[in-house]
């Protein structure tokens, strides 16, 4: 990990202004620009770990409660889930730790928190690598007129099982509420 990281976990309410200005600012430039509005209310509403090195805002991860849907019919379960967000590393400092550091301690903010952690990526492997699930059923989001697919989303959707004693089966249908932007 990188020498002087410094790590803050706070609510959404204990961020400062000048502080959400630096999130929008490093997500735009951790992102190349493809972070949308929506994408940042996605962020907002939850714990956040922010990495600071050397003063600068290099990193960052949220949490935000969802209600998860696994299942259906009878075997339908209500998941209280964490839903992680715009995790991202500035890009001079990648492949320095700072990702893997900000995970770790958004993961024991998700465990305290919540019976489930749920996220959508394109890098499975760095999420498998934290302990984290693929999942192989097919997704869904629930809308006005019900369930609909979206089956864009499941080669992308990431489970962490917070109970292992919790029954979870990994082929089962998943779906989200609906939400402008982006469903996962």
């Amino acid at each position: 990990m990188s020498t002087g990281l410094e790590l803050r976990v706070a609510a959404t309410g204990e961020l400062g202004a000048a502080e959400l200005t630096a999130l929008r600012a490093l997500w735009h430039d951790a992102f190349d620009g493809d972070f949308a509005d929506t994408d940042a209310d996605h962020a907002l509403g939850g714990v956040h770990v922010l990495a600071h090195l050397d003063g600068v805002l290099v990193g960052h991860a949220s949490v935000v409660p969802r209600s998860i849907l696994v299942g259906e019919g009878d075997a339908l379960t209500v998941w209280d889930a964490g839903y992680v967000e715009a995790v991202c590393t500035l890009g001079p400092v990648r492949g320095r730790g700072v990702g893997r550091a900000v995970m770790r301690a958004l993961q024991e903010e998700l465990v305290a928190r919540h019976d489930l952690g749920v996220l959508s990526t394109g890098v499975p492997l760095f999420y498998e690598s934290l302990g984290w699930r693929s999942w192989r059923g097919p997704s869904y989001a629930v809308r006005a007129g019900g369930r609909q697919r979206t089956p864009e989303d499941d080669d992308g959707l990431m489970v962490l099982v917070v109970d292992p004693d919790r029954p979870l089966d990994l082929t089962a249908p998943i779906a989200c509420g609906e939400r402008p932007g982006d469903d996962w």
